[in-house]
């Protein structure tokens, strides 16, 4: 498949997949606890979890947060990059890490559209990283694009959240190399967390030592395909 908006060298392997499409997370979210709350769920939303702990000789838990306790038969425990600071036993397995998103201001925009451009990962041959983006769509101005890279070693509850021109020079060199008709001015950034785990693959399974725990981490690059959660 063609695009007027994309430059890629005449030998660039190519793979469209004309059924992938843009998951909205927080809409996503919305979703699961508006069906939840139907079916009975309570949501409790503003207070952090300070601990939780494993009970009674038959399995059970108790989550405490800076509100109440809370008792319940079973736990699933998915904190992103938070995993090791209410699970120890991820120390050192799960290492949250700092990357960047920037939004660029189209100086053609109907090229960058959803209606006439894809979802993409991309393989920079200059450099060897990988990148993705996002075309403008719904309320969301502008053309996204982040690396699949982070500065692993951060400390979330004091990552830094600011705009770095170290931050933007790869993905403005990606755009003015790949996507020459969208790079214009950046006018969204933001910086997020991935989770590196030893694989590069997701975790979730049962708590090593309270099986009626699940655990859940590694929300790095592969969280941003909706169907590798579902083959593993």
């Amino acid at each position: 498949m063609v695009h007027a908006g994309l430059a890629l060298p005449d030998d660039t392997p190519v793979l469209s997949e004309e059924i992938g499409g843009i998951l909205e997370p927080e809409r996503m979210i919305q979703a699961h606890m508006h069906r939840g709350q139907q079916c009975g769920a309570q949501v409790q939303l503003g207070h952090p979890v300070i601990g939780w702990a494993a009970i009674g000789s038959k399995g059970g838990v108790a989550v405490t947060t800076d509100k109440d306790t809370y008792y319940a038969e079973r736990l699933i425990i998915s904190p992103g990059a938070w995993i090791d600071q209410l699970v120890p036993e991820f120390k050192g397995l799960c290492v949250p890490g700092r990357a960047t998103v920037a939004w660029f201001k189209p100086p053609q925009p109907r090229l960058y559209h959803s209606s006439s451009f894809p979802v993409f990962i991309l393989q920079d041959d200059h450099t060897d990283a990988a990148y993705y983006g996002f075309p403008e769509h719904g309320d969301a101005p502008g053309f996204k694009i982040g690396k699949f890279d982070a500065q692993y070693g951060c400390i979330p509850d004091t990552l830094d959240r600011n705009q770095h021109q170290s931050d933007i020079a790869p993905l403005a060199a990606v755009m003015q190399r790949y996507f020459p008709r969208a790079a214009g001015p950046v006018i969204n950034f933001s910086a997020c967390m991935f989770t590196a785990t030893p694989d590069g693959q997701f975790i979730i399974d049962t708590h090593p030592r309270h099986p009626q725990v699940c655990c859940c981490a590694g929300w790095g690059p592969a969280r941003r395909h909706g169907k590798p959660i579902e083959w593993h």
